[in-house]
């Protein structure tokens, strides 16, 4: 068994040598071609491993495999959500989870949801009080190694109430867009540039699909994670969204494009 998963971490490493060590998170660079662009791994949002009826997501990795659809459902929410102050959906979308994110212990801000279709990521303060969040280039960070950059380039605080959100779509650099992929992808939350390798930092965690994930120890050193757990986006499927443990697969649900309007709740 050792020698299985040290055969496929090498198998994946190898052909990200010069790519990996030019970028990882943590290291800036500004070359519009390092990292990758939007469009440059379209095609490799093939095989989603197949979850369990129901939609979660509690899987091994290398599961059974199944093919996501190129255009995912994306049909208009129309009456389905509520509008809310200046015309966002602000209620869930019928036959759509509910987001109810339940944070490690010690947690504070939290990855409520992942559109790997159009790379959009929000966030929620899962405490009983309000958090500021530095936003900016040197303020709080997203990692899906090797890509990283700063959440949001305006240099401000916004400060979340609890149970708020945040949403942001993952910019590399500048090369645009940082596409996610169905198939396999991590993502980690820092709250300033420079520590993606220390741990203490580390303040939300999620990987998906069949992927040998960079930042996982340091997520399970800080108890935001479970090792070697995956969650498991099912054929069309967009993505997925915090409906328990943020600290395991199992937290949390597949879900449809629909179910991801902006944001998925209050």
């Amino acid at each position: 068994m050792f020698e299985m998963k040290r055969d496929r971490f090498l198998s994946r490493l190898v052909p990200c040598v010069l790519a990996c060590t030019a970028l990882g998170c943590g290291e800036i660079s500004d070359s519009p071609g390092v990292g990758g662009s939007a469009g440059s791994g379209a095609g490799r949002a093939g095989a989603a491993g197949a979850a369990g009826a129901g939609g979660t997501t509690l899987a091994p990795r290398g599961g059974a495999g199944g093919s996501l659809m190129a255009v995912i459902d994306a049909g208009p929410v129309g009456a389905d959500a509520a509008a809310g102050s200046g015309g966002m959906p602000s209620t869930t979308p019928s036959g759509c989870p509910e987001p109810t994110p339940i944070p490690a212990p010690g947690q504070v801000i939290a990855i409520q949801s992942v559109n790997v279709v159009t790379s959009e990521i929000v966030l929620r303060n899962v405490s009983q009080t309000s958090q500021s969040i530095q936003l900016g280039r040197q303020g709080w960070q997203w990692c899906g190694y090797p890509r990283y950059w700063a959440i949001l380039d305006q240099e401000t605080v916004k400060v979340l109430a609890p149970g708020e959100t945040l949403p942001f779509i993952a910019i590399n650099n500048t090369s645009g867009v940082a596409p996610l992929f169905a198939s396999e992808g991590e993502l980690a939350m820092y709250p300033v540039t420079g520590v993606f390798e220390e741990y203490e930092y580390m303040q939300a965690f999620v990987a998906w699909g069949d992927i040998q994930a960079f930042r996982e120890s340091y997520a399970v050193q800080k108890g935001l994670w479970v090792y070697d757990q995956r969650i498991q986006i099912r054929p069309g499927h967009a993505g997925f969204i915090a409906t328990g443990p943020t600290n395991m697969a199992a937290g949390y649900t597949s879900v449809r494009a629909a179910c991801l309007v902006v944001p998925p709740n209050p």
